[in-house]
């Protein structure tokens, strides 16, 4: 998978990020942060999303509780 166009991907939201590092780590998934950290050869830090997650959920629920009752 090509790595991640923070530029393009802010293009297609309509959306410019502030702070890039957090998006990218929020969208790092646990396995992947996992696997670079145990590489023998140039291994880096690649913090994963897991504590976005509960507030990623509740945020994506209130979208869907807010789709589904046409309350915007």
């Amino acid at each position: 998978m090509p790595p991640l166009d923070i530029r393009e991907q802010q293009k297609k939201l309509g959306y410019k990020f502030r702070k890039k590092k957090l998006l990218i780590r929020a969208l790092t998934h646990p396995t992947f942060s996992e696997e670079e950290r145990k590489k023998k050869v140039n291994p880096r830090e690649c913090p994963h999303q897991q504590a976005y997650s509960t507030l990623g959920d509740a945020v994506l629920k209130t979208g869907l509780i807010l789709l589904l009752t046409d309350k915007k």
